[in-house]
């Protein structure tokens, strides 16, 4: 189960920046398609595809570790009071997760919406704002280094990580 836990936890950390990546680089290209006024084109369309499936990954490995694999969250379930008076725990039991969860839902709901709108210019701006909205969420969720549930920016495969701080993260 630790090493289940570690492997999990090493990818979920990795692909973090997949997404940030294409989210920043999906926002800004639909930005420069809307203001150039030019078509959505199928390279849009894939671009598009890549994010969310980079982003439905990444929510599958979160709800792997929030359900059963992380020790952190198992912690903060066996008392939810006391979690929420903890910074680390309560980040990682409810702010986390509902800052993650709002962005993929931004993200699926707004691409939904924004696929009505034909393949033109408009479609470009719906797509823009709504993945600029996502990565919004997204970059809010993150436990950046300097916060007090902070959790390194490179992990390896053999960091301890079933603390909820460990040297490695400082």
């Amino acid at each position: 189960m630790a090493f289940a836990y570690a492997a999990v936890l090493f990818a979920h950390s990795w692909l973090r920046w997949g997404v940030l990546a294409t989210t920043t680089l999906c926002a800004a290209t639909s930005w420069r398609g809307w203001r150039q006024r030019r078509p959505f084109t199928p390279a849009d369309q894939r671009r598009l595809r890549l994010c969310v499936g980079l982003v439905d990954t990444q929510l599958l490995l979160g709800v792997i570790l929030y359900a059963g694999l992380s020790p952190i969250t198992a912690a903060a379930r066996l008392n939810v009071d006391a979690a929420m008076h903890n910074a680390i725990l309560r980040f990682f039991l409810v702010e986390h997760p509902l800052a993650m969860l709002i962005g993929v839902v931004v993200l699926h709901v707004g691409g939904l919406r924004a696929k009505r709108l034909g393949d033109g210019p408009l479609r470009h701006r719906a797509v823009s704002r709504t993945v600029a909205a996502a990565l919004l969420c997204f970059v809010i969720g993150v436990p950046w280094p300097r916060l007090p549930y902070a959790r390194p920016l490179a992990r390896s495969i053999g960091v301890d990580a079933s603390s909820p701080q460990t040297s490695a993260d400082r």
